[in-house]
């Protein structure tokens, strides 16, 4: 998906790729998503970590997991790019136990 996100100084708005976490079940009744950020960028910050099939997730650089788990409305969601391949998307399970301590 890309999702407009606001620059941390609030100062502008880039269309960046993220992984919707949430499921249909919870779509319907709910107007929020609850996603994790992508970036292009490493940062060697705990736990954030690289996809390895990001061309098949329809991403056009390499690509890392942001280890930080957000909700937004869905209603902001701009375009579906793909899904993660299951590798990859195991790897976003085993982030989210990580990052929540479970």
């Amino acid at each position: 998906m890309l999702i407009p996100f606001v620059f941390t100084n609030q100062q502008g708005v880039k269309n960046r790729p993220a992984v919707i976490l949430s499921i249909p079940a919870y779509h319907a009744e709910r107007a929020d998503a609850i996603m994790m950020p992508l970036t292009s960028q490493a940062t060697g910050l705990f736990a954030d970590v690289a996809l390895s099939d990001w061309r098949a997730a329809g991403l056009v650089k390499p690509t890392y997991l942001k280890a930080c788990i957000q909700t937004i409305d869905r209603s902001v969601i701009r375009t579906h790019l793909g899904m993660l391949a299951a590798d990859d998307f195991a790897l976003v399970q085993a982030t989210v136990r990580t990052i929540l301590g479970l």
